[in-house]
């Protein structure tokens, strides 16, 4: 089901991680991680029961 935020929006994007679920989402996605280069956990923070939320950067930002 779509909330509140996604209800009217038009098209959007589904992204799905097998095994865990399928999301909508409007942000920015790469098609491999390699397009990135390397990424460096700044901080981790446990948002409730097997939820977790993590701060990163990708390499030349950090």
């Amino acid at each position: 089901a779509l909330g509140p935020a996604q209800q009217g929006m038009g098209e959007i994007r589904v992204v799905e991680i097998v095994g865990v679920g399928a999301d909508p989402c409007g942000g920015t996605h790469v098609a491999r991680t390699g397009e990135i280069g390397g990424i460096k956990i700044l901080k981790r923070k446990s948002k409730g029961k097997g939820v977790v939320r993590l701060e990163y950067a990708v390499s030349g930002f950090y």
